[in-house]
C-alpha cells in the first residue's frame, strides 16, 4: 500500500450506506460498489432540519439526532422492504461544520545537504503538519472533550520543487508535504453512532469529513484547472476549499448559510424565517413589487456586506498565494442557487484576478448522471453523488 494514500474505507464488492450529515439537513443513500461498473445508487433521500430563530450548537445538535432518526428509520425501512440483502457492509458518515474540523496545511523541510528521504523523514514531518493543524483548531475543539483524527490525507508532496508520488528511497535537500485533516468529537461521533446501530446493529461505521468528500468528488466529474475554490453554502455554515497548483491547499468555515441570512433578514423586516424564505422566493420568481424588489435587494446587499467580510479574510490568509482563483465551483441548499449566487459570487471578482463569470458554475450543472448509476426510489442529491465519487475512489484503490 502507498505510503501517501489514505486510509480504505469500502470493500470489494459492498453495499454501503452513506449519510451525509449537514447542519440543515441529513441525507442517506444506499450504494452499491462493484469492478464492473460506477456506483449505483439504489435508494436515497434528505430530510431537512426544521427552523430554528436562534440556534446554539446544543439545539442544533439535538435536532440534527431528531433528524438523523427520522431518515435512518425511512432508509431502513425502504431497504428492508426492497432489497434481498437488507443491511450494508459499512455505514460511512460524512460529518460537515460543525460536527467535524478540518484543515490543509503544507510543511517544508530544507537540508543543507541532499538526504535520502525515508519514511521517518515522512513522518516527522507529518507529525508536524498534524501538530500545526492542532494548534490552530485548539480554539475550535476546546470544550468538545476527547477528540479523534478521522481523515489524514498527504497524498501531495514535491521533492527539490517537482512533485513526485513516490519520494521514499529519493535523494532532496528541500521536502514539501501538503496535509489534510479532520478532526470530530467523540461526543458527537457516539451520539451519531447510537443511533445508527439501532436499525443497523451489525454494521461498521466509519467517519469521513464531507468537505474533502466534496473536493475529491468534484476532482472526478469536472475537468478543473489547476487553481479553483470549491464552496459549499449549507445551512448554517459555508465551507470553503482553496486548491492551487492541484493542491488542497487551504480550507475554512463561515458562520454564514441560507438559515441564517433568512434570520437575518427576518429580522431586518421583523417577520419569521419561512416568510423571509417566501419573499426571497417571490424575488426570484418576480412576483414582487418594484418598491418591494427595491427594498428586498436593498436588504440582500447587507447580507452581501457580512458575506463579502468573510471573502476579504479569506484573500487575505492566502494573499501569499496571490489572488483568490478565478474558477469557483460552488454548491448551496436546494431552490437558492439564484440566491447563492447573488450573495455569494458577486463578491469574488473583488478578489480573483478576473471578474469574468465565465468560470463559476452550479455543481449541478456536471451531468452527474454520468457518473453513477441510478436505480429504485433516487432522489439525485449532488452531496450524496460527491460522497459515493469519495468512497468509490477508495474502493478502485483496493482493487
Amino acid at each position: 500500500m502507498s505510503l501517501f494514500s489514505f486510509n480504505k474505507h469500502v470493500q470489494i464488492d459492498s453495499d454501503v450506506l452513506i449519510v451525509d450529515i449537514g447542519n440543515g439537513s441529513i441525507g442517506v443513500a444506499s450504494v452499491s460498489f462493484s469492478e464492473s461498473k460506477n456506483p449505483v445508487i439504489k435508494h436515497s433521500l434528505r430530510e431537512q432540519f426544521p427552523m430554528i430563530d436562534n440556534p446554539t450548537i446544543e439545539s442544533l445538535k439535538e435536532v440534527m439526532k431528531r433528524t438523523l432518526e427520522d431518515a435512518i428509520q425511512k432508509i431502513s425501512f425502504a431497504l428492508s422492504r426492497n432489497e434481498k440483502k437488507a443491511l450494508p457492509d459499512q455505514i460511512l458518515c460524512y460529518l460537515s461544520s460543525p460536527w467535524a474540523f478540518s484543515e490543509a496545511r503544507t510543511v517544508e523541510h530544507e537540508r543543507e545537504l541532499d538526504i535520502v528521504v525515508t519514511k521517518d523523514v515522512i513522518d516527522t514531518i507529518k507529525e508536524a503538519v498534524i501538530n500545526d493543524i492542532y494548534a490552530d483548531l485548539n480554539e475550535d475543539i476546546e470544550g468538545q472533550g476527547k477528540v479523534d483524527v478521522i481523515l489524514k490525507d498527504f497524498s501531495y508532496a514535491t521533492l527539490n520543487g517537482y512533485r513526485t508520488f513516490n519520494p521514499l528511497g529519493k535523494q532532496a535537500r528541500h521536502i514539501e508535504l501538503s496535509g489534510f485533516v479532520s478532526l470530530a468529537p467523540r461526543s458527537i461521533q457516539d451520539a451519531i453512532s447510537t443511533i445508527i446501530y439501532r436499525s443497523f446493529p451489525h454494521s461498521k461505521i466509519i467517519f469521513l469529513p464531507a468537505l474533502y468528500s466534496y473536493y475529491r468528488g468534484v476532482e472526478q466529474v469536472v475537468m478543473v484547472p489547476p487553481d479553483y475554490i470549491l464552496y459549499d453554502m449549507r445551512s448554517e455554515v459555508t465551507d470553503v476549499c482553496v486548491v492551487r497548483n492541484e493542491r488542497l491547499s487551504y480550507t475554512a468555515s463561515f458562520p454564514f448559510g441560507v438559515q441564517s441570512a433568512l434570520r437575518t433578514l427576518g429580522a431586518h423586516w421583523n417577520t419569521s424565517i419561512d416568510d423571509a424564505a417566501s419573499r426571497i422566493q417571490m424575488l426570484y420568481d418576480k412576483r414582487l413589487s418594484i418598491e418591494s424588489e427595491r427594498a428586498t435587494r436593498s436588504a440582500l446587499a447587507g447580507l452581501q456586506d457580512e458575506w463579502d467580510m468573510y471573502l476579504r479574510e479569506l484573500a487575505q490568509a492566502i494573499s501569499e498565494q496571490g489572488a483568490l482563483p478565478a474558477t469557483v465551483i460552488y454548491s448551496t441548499e436546494p431552490g437558492y442557487d439564484a440566491f447563492a449566487q447573488d450573495m455569494v459570487l458577486g463578491s469574488f471578482g473583488k478578489y480573483t484576478n478576473s471578474s469574468d463569470r465565465s468560470g463559476w458554475f452550479h455543481i449541478l450543472d456536471v451531468p452527474l448522471q454520468e457518473v453513477v448509476q441510478w436505480s429504485g426510489q433516487v432522489t439525485i442529491d449532488h452531496r450524496l453523488v460527491l460522497n459515493a465519487l469519495h468512497a468509490f475512489e477508495s474502493y478502485k484503490k483496493e482493487l
